[in-house]
This record gives C-alpha cells, sequence and structure tokens, in this order.
C-alpha cells in the first residue's frame, strides 16, 4: 500500500526510528528531525508538557498536551478559536473539563482522545463539521450520538478497545466519506446499523457482527456485497445466523481484493449449538463464503459441520497462515499440504477430526510437493 511505503522509506531515511524497548514496533521520530520541527512549526503548535511554563500565542493551529491537570482560562481559550488539531495523552480521567471546551472550536480537522474517561459524546460534536479524524479508542461511551452523523467531512472513525460500546448510530450510513470505521475489540456491540452498504468509500471495517434479529434497522450479511474496497483483516461473528447457500454468496467476499485475513465465526455459545443440534446449514454457509484468491490469513471458529472441504479452499495459493478452531464436529478438513505458500497450521479443540481429505485423486502418493513452506503446526488436543 502507498501509505506503508512512504512510511517505510520516511524509515529508512531515520526520520522515524524504532522506539527504544518497545516491543509493539513503536516508532518515534529522531531527536534531530523533533528539534528541527521544533524550530520549524514556530507558533503554529503549541506543546503541553508537565513541569513546563505555557504560553499560547496568538493563532496556534495545532494542540498537543500530556498534562491532564491543565485547565485552559476563557482568555487562553480566546486564543484557540483557530485550532485544526488537538491531540490529548495521558491520564484520560483529568481532561473532562477541556474536552467539554474543545467541541466549540468548529474549525477542528483531527480530534485524538484515546484513553480519555468519556461515558458519551456531547450533542455539539455536530458542530465539527470539518472534522476528518475522531479517535475515541479505550474510551467508556456505550452509544454514540447520532448528532455525529452530521460530521460528513469525517474519514477515519477509530473505536478499538471501546468494550462498552453498545450501539452505533442508526444513520451511519449518511456518512458517505468515511473511509475508517475501527470497532476492533468492541466486543459488546452485537450488530451494526443498517445501510452500512452505502459507505462507499469504506476501506477498513475490521469486525462485522450479525444477530438474529429481525428489526430493519439492523444489517445482514448482504450489506457487506458492495463494500469492495475493504482492505486489512475482516472478522464476520455470528454466520450461525446465516441460514443459506444463497445469503453467504451476497456477501461476495471474492470481490474483496485487498482483505488479506478473513476470520468466520460461527457463534460464541458452541456448546448450546451442539445441544441443540443447530447447525444444519454450516457446509453450505461456509461454502458460499469464497473469500478473495490472494487471502493471506483464515480462521475458522465454531464450525460445527462434518466435513471443512469447500472448493475454494484449495485455490488459495497464497495462504500464509490457517486456523480451525472449536469446530468439535469436524470429521475431515482439505488437504493443506497442496497449499504453496502455507507456513502456519492451528488446529485447536476438533475432538472429531479423522483426517485430511484430497478430492484430487490424481496427486496422491506424491508427497513431494506437500507442505513446501510449512513452518509451524499446532494441534493441542487432535489426535490425526
Amino acid at each position: 500500500m502507498l501509505g506503508e511505503e512512504i512510511f517505510n522509506c520516511l524509515v529508512w531515511r531515520s526520520f522515524f526510528i524504532v522506539k527504544a524497548n518497545s516491543q509493539d514496533h513503536e516508532y518515534v521520530m529522531h531527536d534531530l528531525i523533533h528539534d528541527m520541527a521544533r524550530l520549524v512549526m514556530g507558533d503554529d503548535c503549541l506543546v503541553i508538557e508537565p513541569g513546563k511554563e505555557v504560553i499560547i500565542p496568538n493563532g496556534v493551529l495545532h494542540l498537543s498536551s500530556s498534562c491532564p491537570d491543565y485547565h485552559f482560562s476563557p482568555q487562553e481559550l480566546g486564543k484557540l478559536t483557530s485550532l485544526r488539531s488537538v491531540f490529548m495523552f495521558g491520564d484520560g480521567d483529568k481532561y473532562k473539563c477541556n474536552i467539554s471546551q474543545i467541541f466549540s472550536h468548529v474549525h477542528l480537522r483531527v480530534l485524538y482522545l484515546r484513553d480519555v474517561d468519556l461515558n458519551a459524546l456531547p450533542e455539539s460534536v455536530c458542530k465539527l463539521k470539518h472534522l476528518r479524524y475522531l479517535n475515541l479508542s479505550d474510551s467508556r461511551i456505550k452509544v454514540l450520538s447520532e448528532s455525529i452523523i452530521y460530521l460528513q467531512n469525517l474519514q477515519m472513525l477509530l473505536l478499538e478497545d471501546c468494550m462498552r460500546l453498545e450501539k452505533l448510530p442508526k444513520g451511519l450510513r449518511y456518512m458517505r466519506n468515511l473511509q475508517r470505521l475501527d470497532i476492533t475489540k468492541c466486543y459488546s456491540l452485537s450488530h451494526l446499523p443498517r445501510g452500512i452498504k452505502e459507505l462507499s468509500s469504506l476501506r477498513t471495517l475490521p469486525f462485522f457482527p450479525l444477530n438474529k434479529s429481525k428489526e430493519e434497522s439492523v444489517t445482514k450479511i448482504g450489506e457487506l456485497g458492495s463494500l469492495n474496497l475493504l482492505e486489512g483483516n475482516l472478522k464476520i461473528a455470528g454466520l450461525v445466523f446465516v441460514g443459506s447457500l444463497s445469503e453467504a454468496k451476497s456477501a461476495n467476499l471474492k470481490c474483496k481484493t485487498n482483505l488479506s485475513g478473513l476470520g468466520l465465526h460461527w457463534s460464541e455459545n458452541a456448546f448450546e449449538r451442539r445441544r441443540q443440534q443447530m447447525f444444519t446449514h454450516d457446509e453450505e454457509v461456509l461454502k458460499g463464503l469464497e473469500p478473495t484468491s490472494s487471502l493471506k490469513e483464515l480462521s475458522i471458529y465454531d464450525y460445527m459441520g462434518k466435513i471443512i472441504s469447500p472448493s475454494w479452499m484449495v485455490n488459495l495459493k497464497n495462504l500464509v497462515g490457517i486456523k480451525f478452531d472449536g469446530c468439535k464436529k469436524c470429521e475431515h478438513i482439505p488437504a493443506l499440504g497442496r497449499l504453496p505458500n502455507l507456513r502456519v497450521i492451528e488446529l485447536s479443540f476438533m475432538d472429531s477430526l479423522k483426517c485430511f481429505h484430497d478430492d484430487d485423486t490424481s496427486m496422491l502418493g506424491d508427497t513431494t510437493t506437500m507442505f513446501l513452506s510449512l513452518q509451524n503446526y499446532t494441534s493441542p488436543g487432535v489426535q490425526v
């Protein structure tokens, strides 16, 4: 991707360097570059840091604060009317006063409030008509205000790790410029609002939850069909509520050529499904969920069919890793050894697994081309 290429070029030129003692591949600006940037930015940027005197010049465009205890006076706020971006770092519990003041700065383009103690967005968020980037990750928000749909220029809405988030705005479909909707680890979110298919510019949607509700306001898997610009990873949860081959095909995963990882999750309550024998459609639903052939990672969870053998699986020639987890009724899986780039195979909690199944009888007995790239095979509790 272009952005990744540009970033790697900046790293190669030492514009960015790996952060010391970082375990998450974090990068920071080189000290010399940072000093030069501070010199060049002049009064355009205001950085508030603990233990340092705060002098607010007129016409500040960009504000960064790592000092939650600092509160702006009315006079200081009057000097910040031209703000274009705000970044707040540190202990989120102490930023509440400043946050309520920020929403009156109508010219904002970027608002970074990750890990800030917010239970809800103020209705005044609708005033930020020019906002393009909003990061509310790691917050305590349960419901996003409907007024957020008036942010028609918003391109990135980041809600990662908002574990209490239960509901997105019903009018989300009207945010036509939205390109990235990050709801990774939003475990309390049971469904997306209907009309998500109208977000034709959407490129990032890591989580697509389904539920059994028949309400018109709840999205169905078919709404994925037109979102062919999606890239990166996609997890579809609640596939137990998809009832047929045609419904599964309506997701049109095959045309999402920029996807690199796909997670297919049938049910979180797999034990109850086994008890009630609620898995009559699993095999045909899996057949209909054919992904792009360029896929790199595939995971299947809580599938209850007896066979994992969709014809498309052996065509995933670019697949690097595959995982089957909790597929307790499955007896046969495809001949994964035919996948030339497969490096990692993980089989977990597959109590009924008997063998790998190969439909290509012309290749039987030929093991010279099997598992050419395999580096790691794990199968806890599985005997094949």
